[in-house]
C-alpha cells in the first residue's frame, strides 16, 4: 500500500458524507499530514478522497485554488482529524477566502475528534536545580528570539513569580514628573518592607521586574526604571498617569519575574539566559508533565476592507479548539484603560460579515478571546467555551465611532457560550465588551470568575451621541466577579445614551469590590433609555443596582436580595427624569436600603415591595416610610415579607400570595438564564471552577510628606485630582510657595459641571490611633473651600472634621467664625483623636498670634476612621487657592 493510500486511510472517519446531488470540495488536515500533498487537490479530483494537510494555512490555499477565477459554486468543507496541532503561523483570511450564502467554507472537526491547535512550544528535558526547583534549557531564548509571560502546565496557567505570594504591598506615595511627548516618571515611595524584597536582586534583573498594580477599575504594568533602596523609592516611566484614576497612597501592587520571588510551588521564572525555572506543585513528575510555553498570540485574522468592499464572509469554525496564546509586553509595558480595551484577540475580525464560531474552545491565552472590530455584522458565536484568559472573552466593536456607516460593527450575536476564569493578566477585562456598536444580542451565556464586569455595553461618557444602541443583554447567567480585587465595576456595565437596549432576565450574584463599587446593575455615565426587568440579583457587596447618572431608565420586575452595604444607590442629581423605579422585590438582612441623595434624584418609584428579613427600620434617604411617600414616592408600594417559596434557594420563586403580585409583579424563572442545550454542556457550565472570596488585610497607614518640589511646573500632583478641564485646574506652580519655590495651585472656574469640583484627595487608612495633618493655604477673593476628613466604612460616607473658608473667614461647626487675611500663608495644625471621636485645629496666619479651637465633636456621630482628607473648592468663579507643605501622620494610640 502506498504511502498516500495509508495516510487516506487515517482520515476516512473523517470524510464528509455528501448526497448524491450535492458536489462538495473536501479538504482533509491530520496531525499526519504533509502541506506538500496540496497539489494533488484539483477539480477533477472534488469528489474523490485526497491526502490530509498539516495545517490550516495549507487548506486555505487548496480552496483558494479550486476557487481561483470564479465564484465558489460548491460548499467547501475542510474536516479535521483529532490531534494536536502546533500552529506557528496566523490563519489569514481575506475576501477571497470567503463563502457564499448557503454555501459557506467550513472548517470543522471530523465527526467525534476534538482537534487542539497549540500556538505554544512543549518544554523538556527537565532537570534538577534546588530547593526542589527543576529547570529546562531554551536556546531561542538566550539568543533572543523568542520569550515569554506566561506558562501552561497540564492544562493549568502556572503562577509567574511573584511577591507577595497573595494580596499586596502598598504605596506610600507617588509624585509625577512630567517629561516631553506628555510622558513621566513615577517616583514611588515604598515601605521599607517593600523595599527588603527587591535585596540583593542585580540591577540589570530589575529592569526585568514587573510592577502590577490595582487603582480603582485601571491595571498598570510597568517595568522598574531602578530603586533608591536608601530612601525606599523606586521609579517606573511611562505615559502620565490619567487625573480622573492615580496611582495614589494605598495603592495596591505586587512585583513578578524575578528568580528572588520563586520560593512558591507552581511558580516559574524565566531568566535571559534561557534558563527556565519551575517548582513543582506536590505530586508533579517533572518527567511527566505537560509544560506549554506560548509562542503565537493570533490565531485567525479576518482581513476585510469595507471600504474597498472587500468582505470576508460565509466562513464557518465547528469543533475546533485554540490553545496556548502568547502575550508579550513591550517596553512600556501596560498602561491603564478601562475594560483593557487596546489589548488584541487570538481571533481578530475586521470586515467581517456572517462568520460563525461554533462548538469551539480558546484558552490559555493572553490577550482576549475574540475580537469584532472594524465593519463586521452578522457574525455568530455559539456554544463556545472561552476560559483561562490573560485579558476578557469577546470584544464587539471599537472605542472609535466609525466615520462611514459601512465600517460600523453590528449584528452580533453571542448566545450559549461559557465564558469563565479571565483577566489573569488584565484583571480589569470584561466578559463581553460592546464599543460603539448596535443591534448585538449577548444571550444565554455563562460568563463566571473574572475579577472586573461581566458585560460591558457603551463607550460614551455623557449624553452626545452614541451607536450602542437596541443591544440585547438578556438571559445570561452572571457570578463570581470581582473577588475584591478592582473597584467600579457592575455585572451588567452600561455608558451613554443606549435607546432600546434591554438588560432582562439575568441572574447575578456574587460580585464583590475591592473597596467601592460591586454592583449587579450599573447604569454608568450618561446610560439612558435602558430597560432592566426581570432579573435576579443577589449577594453584592455595593448594591443590587446603581445608576450614577443618565435618563428615561426604567427599572423593574427585578428581585434584588441581600447586597451588603446597601441595596440600591442613586448618585447623581439632575433636573431631568432619571429613571423610573416600581414592582420590584428588594429583600435584605443588612445593610440600608437607599444609598445617596434618593429625595433629590428625578425618579418616579412606585408598585415595591420592600423587606427587611432581620426586622430593622427603614431608612427612606433619611426619612419614614410615611414620610416618602408624602413626597410622591412609593404611594402604592409596600413593606412586606415578598413571600419566596424558599429564600435559601435563592431562586427568585415566590408564593401563589406574594404581596408582590397585587402590585404588579410579575414572576419570571431564573433558571431560564445561562446556557442551553445537551446535558453535557449544561453539566460543564454548573461545573465551573470559583474561587472563595479572600478579602486582602487593609493596608498599613501611609505617611504623607509633600512639599511640591520635586515636580515639573505645570505638572498634577500625586493624589486623586479631580478636574474637569473647564478652566479649572489642579496643578504645580513656582507662581508662590509657602518654603522653598513650589506649591500647589487649585484653580476654580464658573460654569462647571459639578460644583464641588475642582477637588483635591488623598486617601488614607487611619482606623486608629491619633492623625495630625498639617499645611499651608494661601486664599483669594472669592475662594470657597470646604477641607475635610471621611470615613467610607459605613455608606455613602461619614464626615469628621469639617471645615471651610468663605467670605474671608473660617467657618466651622458649632463655633463663631474666624477671620482669615487674603494673599497670606496661613498654617493649620489638625489633630484626630479617633477612639474618642474629636478633633482640634490650631490656625496661625503668618505674622500672627496662633488661634486655637479645642475638643470638638465630629460632624458625624458614625465618623470613626480616617480614609479621605480632600480639599474641595466650591467656588462658581475664577478663583484660586494655594496649598503647600501637606503633611498626614499616624499614631497607634499606646
Amino acid at each position: 500500500m502506498t504511502n498516500r493510500c495509508i495516510l487516506r486511510s487515517i482520515v476516512l472517519t473523517a470524510m464528509l458524507v455528501v448526497s448524491a446531488h450535492t458536489a462538495a470540495v473536501i479538504v482533509y488536515v491530520s496531525p499526519n499530514g504533509n502541506d506538500a500533498w496540496s497539489g494533488m487537490y484539483d477539480k477533477p479530483n472534488l469528489d474523490k478522497s485526497n491526502g490530509p494537510l498539516a495545517t490550516l494555512t495549507a487548506a486555505r490555499d487548496v480552496i483558494r485554488k479550486l476557487q481561483a477565477g470564479e465564484p465558489n459554486e460548491t460548499p467547501v468543507r475542510v474536516i479535521i482529524a483529532d490531534g494536536l496541532y502546533t500552529m506557528t503561523q496566523t490563519l489569514e483570511l481575506t475576501a477571497e477566502d470567503s463563502g457564499q450564502p448557503q454555501k459557506p467554507v467550513v472548517y470543522q472537526a471530523a465527526a467525534g475528534a476534538k482537534p487542539i491547535f497549540s500556538g505554544g512550544v512543549a518544554v523538556t528535558d527537565w532537570q534538577p536545580h534546588q530547593d526542589g526547583i527543576w529547570k529546562a534549557q531554551l536556546s531561542e531564548v538566550t539568543n533572543g528570539t523568542w520569550y515569554f509571560e506566561q506558562l501552561f502546565v497540564d492544562g493549568r496557567r502556572a503562577v509567574r513569580a511573584r511577591t507577595p505570594n497573595e494580596f499586596y504591598h502598598y504605596m506610600q506615595s507617588v509624585r509625577e514628573t512630567r517629561m516631553e511627548n506628555d510622558r513621566a516618571v513615577q517616583t514611588i515611595k515604598l515601605h521599607p518592607d517593600t523595599t527588603a524584597a527587591l535585596a540583593g536582586i542585580d540591577p540589570k534583573a530589575l529592569k526585568d521586574i514587573q510592577m502590577v498594580a490595582y487603582h480603582k477599575w485601571d491595571v498598570t504594568r510597568k517595568f522598574l526604571r531602578d530603586l533608591d533602596a536608601s530612601r525606599n523609592a523606586m521609579r517606573i516611566e511611562g505615559g502620565l498617569m490619567k487625573s480622573w484614576n492615580p496611582m495614589t497612597a494605598d495603592t495596591p501592587f505586587f512585583f513578578e519575574n524575578a528568580m528572588a520571588f520563586l520560593d512558591t510551588p507552581g511558580e516559574w521564572f524565566l531568566a535571559r539566559n534561557g534558563w527556565l525555572y519551575y517548582k513543582p506543585l506536590p505530586g508533579e513528575n517533572m518527567a511527566k508533565v505537560q509544560v506549554i510555553a506560548p509562542r503565537l498570540e493570533q490565531f485567525i485574522t479576518f482581513k476585510g476592507n469595507a471600504a474597498a468592499k472587500q468582505i470576508v464572509e460565509h466562513i464557518q469554525f465547528k469543533g475546533l479548539a485554540f490553545e496556548h496564546g502568547q502575550y508579550l509586553s513591550g517596553p512600556e509595558g501596560f498602561e491603564p484603560a478601562q475594560a483593557a480595551v487596546q489589548i488584541g484577540a487570538a481571533i481578530h475580525a475586521d470586515g467581517a460579515q456572517n462568520i460563525l464560531f461554533e462548538d469551539c474552545r480558546i484558552a490559555h491565552i493572553g490577550t482576549y478571546a475574540m475580537w469584532f472590530r472594524d465593519a463586521c455584522c452578522k457574525c455568530t458565536v455559539r456554544r463556545c467555551h472561552l476560559t483561562d484568559t490573560g485579558a476578557g472573552g469577546i470584544k464587539i466593536g471599537s472605542t472609535n465611532i466609525a466615520a462611514n456607516l459601512a465600517d460600523q460593527t453590528s449584528h452580533i450575536l453571542v448566545d450559549n457560550n461559557i465564558l469563565h476564569s479571565m483577566g489573569y493578566l488584565f484583571p480589569c477585562a470584561v466578559g463581553v465588551w460592546i464599543g460603539h456598536s448596535p443591534d448585538n444580542i449577548i444571550t444565554h451565556n455563562e460568563i463566571a470568575d473574572l475579577y472586573y464586569s461581566a458585560v460591558s455595553v457603551g463607550w460614551r461618557w455623557g449624553y452626545e451621541h452614541s451607536p450602542a444602541k437596541r443591544n440585547r443583554i438578556d438571559y445570561n447567567y452572571l457570578h463570581h466577579i470581582g473577588y475584591g480585587v478592582l473597584s467600579d465595576m457592575g455585572a451588567v456595565y452600561t455608558l451613554g445614551p443606549s435607546e432600546g437596549t434591554t438588560v432582562n432576565h439575568n441572574v447575578i450574584h456574587d460580585v464583590y469590590a475591592y473597596s467601592y463599587g460591586g454592583w449587579g446593575l450599573y447604569t454608568d455615565e450618561g446610560s439612558s433609555n435602558i430597560e432592566l426587568a426581570y432579573n435576579l440579583v443577589y449577594r453584592t457587596k455595593t448594591g443590587g443596582f446603581h445608576q450614577h447618572y443618565g435618563k428615561d431608565n426604567h427599572i423593574h420586575n427585578n428581585i434584588f436580595i441581600d447586597s451588603e452595604l446597601a441595596q440600591l444607590q442613586a448618585s447623581r442629581v439632575e433636573e431631568h427624569l432619571s429613571f423610573t423605579f416600581d414592582k420590584n422585590i428588594i429583600y435584605f438582612e443588612k445593610g440600608a436600603l437607599l444609598n445617596g441623595p434618593w429625595d433629590r434624584v428625578q425618579v418616579q418609584m412606585d408598585n415595591n415591595c420592600y423587606f427587611r428579613a432581620d426586622g430593622g427600620t427603614f431608612d427612606f434617604a433619611g426619612k419614614t416610610f410615611a414620610q416618602w411617600q408624602k413626597l410622591g414616592r412609593d404611594e402604592h408600594s409596600v413593606i412586606a415579607d415578598p413571600k419566596f417559596a424558599d429564600i435559601a434557594k435563592l431562586d427568585g420563586k415566590l408564593a401563589p400570595d406574594s404581596p408582590a403580585f397585587k402590585l404588579g409583579f410579575k414572576a419570571f424563572k431564573a433558571d431560564d438564564a445561562g446556557v442551553y442545550g445537551p446535558m453535557d454542556w449544561v453539566k460543564l457550565a454548573r461545573s465551573i471552577p470559583v474561587k472563595s472570596l479572600k478579602i486582602a488585610p487593609p493596608p498599613p497607614p501611609v505617611a504623607i510628606d509633600e512639599d511640591f518640589e520635586d515636580y515639573t511646573p505645570g505638572a498634577a500632583p500625586a493624589a486623586e485630582n479631580h478636574v474637569e478641564n473647564k478652566g479649572d485646574a489642579i496643578v504645580i506652580t513656582a507662581d508662590t510657595a509657602a518654603a522653598g519655590k513650589q506649591c500647589l495651585k487649585i484653580q476654580d472656574a464658573a460654569g462647571l459641571s459639578q460644583r464641588y469640583n475642582p477637588h483635591l484627595v488623598y486617601p488614607c487608612n487611619y482606623p486608629s490611633g491619633t492623625a495630625d495633618c498639617s499645611f499651608d493655604l494661601k486664599i483669594a477673593d472669592g475662594c470657597e473651600i470646604v477641607i475635610e476628613g471621611r470615613d467610607y466604612n459605613k455608606p455613602p460616607y461619614q464626615t469628621g472634621p469639617n471645615l471651610s473658608i468663605r467670605d474671608g473667614q473660617l467657618h466651622i461647626p458649632g463655633k463663631p467664625p474666624v477671620a482669615l487675611p487674603n494673599d497670606t500663608w496661613i498654617h493649620f495644625d489638625i489633630r484626630l483623636m479617633l477612639e474618642q471621636q474629636r478633633w482640634s485645629i490650631t490656625c496661625t496666619p503668618a505674622g500672627q498670634s496662633p488661634q486655637r479651637v479645642e475638643n470638638m465633636p465630629m460632624l458625624s456621630e458614625h465618623f470613626h476612621a480616617l480614609q479621605w482628607v480632600g480639599f474641595i473648592s466650591n467656588a462658581d468663579k475664577a478663583t484660586a487657592f494655594y496649598l503647600d507643605n501637606f503633611k498626614l501622620f499616624h499614631k497607634i494610640t499606646e
